[in-house]
């Protein structure tokens, strides 16, 4: 395995990170400036929090159905 790799996994996990972090508070703003109130900040926030529930659940059915898939 190359030696940069480790390096570039966490480099991208610090990514994807940072790119949720903005995305919330986004999302949560388009929702306001369209006029739906302060109410649908939470609802913006409880459909992002489904949504990785749903990635979560498709990684683990993955990992499951092929464990070792990675690792070749």
């Amino acid at each position: 395995m190359w030696p940069a790799t480790q390096t570039l996994a966490a480099t991208l996990n610090h990514a994807a990170f940072n790119f949720a972090n903005a995305l919330g508070p986004f999302l949560a703003g388009l929702a306001l400036s369209a006029g739906h109130g302060w109410g649908s900040t939470g609802l913006v926030g409880a459909a992002l929090a489904g949504a990785g529930i749903v990635v979560l659940a498709v990684a683990y059915a993955e990992s499951r159905r092929s464990p070792h898939a990675l690792c070749a």
